[in-house]
């Protein structure tokens, strides 16, 4: 027998091939494992939240359940106290009162739509253009393609948009004026008629309580039967006994001292039997005893009433009294009204008359700066017409000076020039002193006193002005 044909050794070529074949196959597994997880996972979580939303609504709705259930607990426990209390509604006019309901805010259907913009007329002729050139975009991408292609319209094209504008923009103005002055009457409306269900409200709440105070009053009762709420006055005498109460009273005292064994009702009994038995002779001592009390009675009741008529009359004139006080505060209470009343108009016209004071002084003040402005310029010294021509030097040379150092400059170089210099320069200054004087004149003769008055007024003031003109023209 021939010995087998060993295999060929797998090259290290293939072994890579097989390696990296089981490692793809391994990689996708895994991926394809990993994709399955990621779905259950997320399916899982929108189950949970499904679930926790539920639960959300179902606390919620416990949670409202029991305070309904509290507030009719208090309703019943209220109406068991009130024992049948039934409220009448004869001749109470109530409009329909809203609850304490928490208004949900809501789009007005009736204010004016708001005009269009050149940009979103732009966008509304050209957004299917834009569609068609870009099929596969979002809305939001879309909008972004729209907003780009307005960045490239010409100023022209954004004119002629704006122009067709106009109407509308008219429209939504008279649209507006209409629609606040409705809401301004609907404002005035609502105000009034919040007062009027206040005021309702109000008078409902005090016939209510009235009716159920009149409710307890006439239901509770005390212990003796009396209406509860009713004031005796330990002071009144007793009303007087008759015969039959002095008979009772001396009838009971024997049987309970004799030990009688018999119930009150019994002895009550007995007693009235016996009384109906007894004879005439016999009622004589007990319809004294009776007469002699009514006697009591009626004295006591005479000084009773007397001093209680007395203390009326006493509490009248304490009344009387203080109405007198109250009456008098009251008066000194208007008069001093009336005085602060009248300070406060005394105030105002006061500070009328000040305003207008104020408003005459600032009047006066802007004619003669009026005044002032037209009149003419007053002549330059001879200083000031050389720092004027030579100031150009002056800074050319000290490009870093101030104006405050060009001033001091300007002023030790003056003092440093010839007389003859200073000369041509006051040379100058007679000449525009002449012309000052001239036109000046031409302006007195003009406008009169006035003129003069405004003149001597400036004269005041002329070294301030000079000194203003330098410091300008510097």
């Amino acid at each position: 027998m021939p010995p087998r044909a060993k295999k060929a050794a797998p090259t290290n070529e293939n072994a890579t091939l097989a390696v990296s074949a089981k490692a793809n196959v391994d990689v996708n597994a895994v991926m394809n494992e990993r994709k399955v997880l990621a779905e259950k996972n997320t399916a899982l979580e929108n189950q949970i939240d499904e679930l926790t939303k539920r639960l959300t609504e179902v606390e919620l709705s416990k949670t409202q359940t029991e305070k309904k259930a509290k507030k009719f607990e208090a309703e019943v426990k209220t109406l068991k106290k009130t024992k049948g209390f039934t409220p009448s509604f004869e001749g109470i006019q109530v409009s329909k009162i809203e609850g304490d309901t928490k208004s949900v805010s809501k789009k007005d259907e009736s204010k004016p739509k708001q005009p269009a913009t050149a940009y979103l007329l732009y966008c509304n002729a050209h957004r299917e253009q834009a569609r068609a050139a870009n099929p596969d975009v979002s809305f939001g991408d879309l909008t972004k393609v729209l907003s780009e292609m307005w960045k490239t319209v010409g100023e022209e094209e954004k004119s002629t948009l704006e122009a067709s504008l106009t109407e509308d923009r008219a429209r939504y103005q008279g649209e507006m004026v209409k629609y606040n002055k409705e809401q301004d009457t609907k404002k005035e409306e609502d105000k009034a008629l919040e007062f009027l269900h206040s005021k309702q409200e109000q008078e409902l709440a005090m016939q209510l309580l009235k009716q159920y105070q009149a409710f307890v009053k006439e239901n509770q009762e005390g212990e003796d039967g009396a209406k509860p709420g009713k004031e005796v006055d330990p002071n009144k005498p007793k009303r007087s006994l008759t015969a039959f109460m002095f008979f009772s009273t001396e009838t009971r005292k024997q049987k309970i001292d004799q030990g009688v064994p018999i119930a009150f009702a019994e002895l009550s009994k007995l007693v009235g039997e016996e009384w109906n038995k007894l004879s005439a002779p016999k009622r004589k001592k007990y319809d004294k005893l009776a007469e002699a009390d009514q006697l009591r009675y009626a004295g006591e009741m005479e000084a009773y009433t007397s001093k209680k008529a007395a203390e009326m009359e006493a509490a009248k004139a304490v009344e009387a009294t203080r109405l007198t006080s109250d009456k008098a505060a009251a008066a000194k209470l208007m008069v001093e009204h009336k005085k602060e009343g009248e300070a406060m108009k005394l105030l105002k016209e006061h500070k009328k008359v000040e305003q207008a004071s104020n408003k005459a002084a600032r009047d006066e003040k802007k004619a003669k700066k009026a005044a002032r402005a037209g009149m003419p310029k007053r002549g330059a010294t001879a200083y000031l017409l050389w720092c004027s021509a030579n100031r150009a030097n002056v800074k050319e040379r000290h490009p870093e000076a101030s104006f405050t150092d060009m001033t001091k400059l300007l002023a030790e170089a003056w003092k440093t020039i010839s007389e003859e210099e200073k000369a041509v320069f006051q040379a100058h200054a007679e000449v525009d002193a002449r012309r000052f004087h001239t036109e000046m004149a031409a302006y007195k003769e003009e406008h009169g006193e006035s003129s003069s008055m405004m003149e001597s007024g400036m004269s005041s003031v002329s070294g301030s002005v000079a000194g203003d003109e330098e410091v300008s023209s510097l």
